[in-house]
This record gives C-alpha cells, structure tokens and sequence, in this order.
C-alpha cells in the first residue's frame, strides 16, 4: 500500500500565511488560486458542503487534492479540526482575492461622508 503524502504542514503553513496577510489569492470563477514563485499554486473552492484544496507545480501537475466535508456529528476530532482549516482557508482566499478589507475601509470613508 502506498503511503498518502504528508499534507498537513503544507496545509498549515499556507493558512498561517494567508492569515498573515503574505499570499495573495485571486478570483477564478468557482473558487480561488495563489501563485507562489510562479513554481507552486493552490486551488480553493467549494462546492455544496465539501472544501477542496489541490496543490499544482507550473506545468498544472496535480501534486495533490484534499477535500474535507461537513458532517452533521464527526466521529473523528481530526476531520473537523480538519475541516475548520479549509473553512478558515476557503474565506481568507475569498477575503484576499475579493479585497474585502480595502473595499470594507473604502465603503466606511464614503459613508462618513454622506
């Protein structure tokens, strides 16, 4: 048997450095993509309860896809933990890719002006 890839510092580190504020996220259409170095991207997207997460080098390889769904009651503590992550993940992409706080501070400027 294959052993999976060990995906979970990955993961980590690139929630840790979303939530910094050091990878910047775009807009494609059914979800969101970062370029790191023009070497590595992620793909974020949703669809129905399902979060998925797909690692690709520069020539669109698939190094990796992970999906984490929504359950009613988790029997295993580590999928939600799990899950947790790319909800978190999933909305700070949104949030860069959208620009949800320059444009938040931009609406607050035109309403204190009106």
């Amino acid at each position: 048997m294959v052993e999976p890839l060990n995906t979970k510092p990955i993961i980590a580190k690139l929630l840790e450095k979303t939530q910094a504020g050091r990878v910047d996220w775009e807009d494609q259409g059914s979800g969101f993509q970062c370029n790191l170095d023009g070497e590595y991207f992620f793909r974020v997207y949703k669809s129905e309860d399902t979060y998925t997460l797909v690692m690709m080098d520069k020539y669109q390889h698939e190094i990796f896809r992970e999906t984490a769904t929504e359950e009613i009651f988790f029997r295993d503590p580590h999928a939600e933990e799990r899950l947790q992550s790319f909800q978190d993940l999933y909305e700070l992409a949104r949030r860069r890719a959208v620009k949800a706080d320059e444009k938040i501070a931009g609406v607050d400027a035109v309403l204190d002006k009106i």
